[in-house]
């Protein structure tokens, strides 16, 4: 097993100067050569289909329901979600035919991630779950893109996303970026709302949970 200092994680280095765009580019290509190696989905499996990712989708605003409430739900992102999805149904189950649902890393958000020797790294992939790690590999390049814009750094966010596009040429791509971007943001929301009532620090957990929602 390998180890590090938490000091590397990238949550704890962004705002310390230590990390810039061209970290941010390098680590892009890096994500592209990977998700081109990795398996894709193919028709006799589940993963990727329409039901599939709109599954997940929801059960990020039953959770939150359940943590903090159904006052707490997000309605308007709950309604939107339903209506973009309706919309996206057909592009989905094209980019499922198109091979773009792979084997992904399935969790690559800023705290899953470090800065070693000059090099971004990603970690802790997602294991126990393969509807979670079985995904659009769109929807993984929005996961890092939310973290970075909620966390104030849309500038880095753009450039890893222009620097995949250029290594990928998956522009279609962007056609579903809103809608995973959404679902990610949920995605952390979701797990700061399951926080709050499992640690001490109630309102630091809640100042997350709003981060993402609001």
């Amino acid at each position: 097993m390998h180890r590090f200092s938490q000091a590397c994680l990238l949550d704890r280095l962004l705002g310390t100067g230590t990390v810039h765009a061209e970290h941010f580019e390098d680590f892009a290509a890096t994500l592209a050569m990977f998700h081109a190696s990795v398996p894709r989905a193919t028709p006799d499996q589940h993963f990727g289909t329409a039901q599939a990712i709109y599954r997940p989708v929801m059960e990020n605003f039953e959770q939150i329901a359940r943590a903090l409430g159904q006052a707490a739900v997000p309605t308007d992102l709950h309604d939107w979600s339903e209506n973009r999805f309706a919309e996206l149904h057909p592009r989905l189950d094209q980019r499922r035919e198109q091979g773009f649902i792979r084997e992904c890393h399935g969790d690559l958000h800023l705290g899953n991630m470090l800065l070693k020797e000059g090099r971004m790294m990603a970690f802790d992939g997602i294991e126990f779950s393969a509807a979670l790690r079985w995904i659009d590999t769109i929807s993984e390049v929005a996961f890092l893109f939310m973290d970075l814009e909620e966390r104030g750094r849309a500038d880095l966010g753009w450039r890893f996303l222009n620097a995949y596009l250029d290594e990928t040429g998956d522009h279609a791509g962007l056609g579903l970026l809103d809608f995973y971007l959404v679902y990610r943001a949920l995605v952390r929301a979701k797990v700061a709302a399951l926080r709050v009532v499992q640690i001490q620090d109630r309102e630091t957990a809640l100042q997350q949970f709003h981060g993402y929602v609001d």
